[in-house]
């Protein structure tokens, strides 16, 4: 269960979410809560720390992972593999 104090929630504004709490938006909070939730302003340090969480914090298992059907698979070295490439 949220913090409901919590800087980063606020009352849903849709009649279908009865009044429950939801995210706010980046684009809602300052810099400065922004730089407190997150360990770092780079899209793919954030891909990386989502393939580590999902492998429960395992870097050789990020490196082995097989689920080529997920969205983040091909940038989950924390790098773009397209980049460079014609």
């Amino acid at each position: 269960m949220p913090n409901m104090d919590s800087v980063y929630l606020k009352v849903s504004p849709y009649k279908c979410d009865k009044g429950n709490y939801i995210g706010k938006l980046p684009s809602e909070l300052t810099n400065a809560e922004l730089k407190d939730v997150s360990k770092s302003s780079k899209p793919k340090d954030a891909i990386r720390n989502k393939c580590l969480d999902c492998c429960n914090g395992s870097f050789g298992e990020v490196r082995k992972c097989v689920i080529s059907n997920c969205a983040l698979w091909e940038h989950r070295m924390g790098y773009n593999p397209h980049y460079g490439k014609k």
